[in-house]
């Protein structure tokens, strides 16, 4: 039981350590606001895709450059963009940066939300156990809501 709990909160924590970074750049916090423009992309197999941009920085006094971007874009679509602290890539910034930030957090109540109900069934707790159970079920179903909404409106 503990074990579970343990990599119930690992996963969740996991989950949020891999996500504030790129809610970072959306809200524009980190990395060097600009303008993407998807210059083509390309489907290489196996849910991989080659996505290339022209970004254009905010900041006049630098060229444009043409980098990696998001795999969900498509040839022809501007969007405001960050470039990453890597410099590696642009990934969108605003409300469709946000949107797919918040579906990835809302695995986090997903992974946390049957601990309750595993505690009253490793300790034999009888009372409350419909209760942790019907909990659960509500949260993971809300939590499967924002997750799929969140990549509706963050593609």
């Amino acid at each position: 039981m503990l074990f579970l709990i343990g990599l119930m909160v690992f996963l969740a924590y996991t989950v949020i350590d891999t996500t504030r970074p790129g809610l970072e750049i959306a809200l524009g916090d980190r990395g060097t606001p600009g303008t993407a423009e998807v210059l083509s992309c390309e489907a290489l197999g196996e849910g991989r895709y080659d996505c290339q941009a022209r970004f254009t920085f905010d900041d006049p006094a630098r060229e444009p450059i043409v980098i990696d971007t998001v795999p969900d874009a498509e040839a022809g679509e501007v969007f405001p963009a960050a470039l990453t602290p890597e410099g590696d890539r642009v990934v969108p910034t605003g409300e469709r940066g946000v949107w797919t930030s918040v579906a990835l957090l809302a695995l986090v109540p997903l992974c946390l939300a049957f601990i309750p109900t595993m505690v009253l069934y490793g300790f034999g707790i009888q009372r409350g156990r419909r209760t942790s159970m019907i909990g659960a079920f509500a949260v993971s179903a809300l939590s499967l809501l924002v997750c799929v909404v969140g990549l509706i409106l963050g593609s």
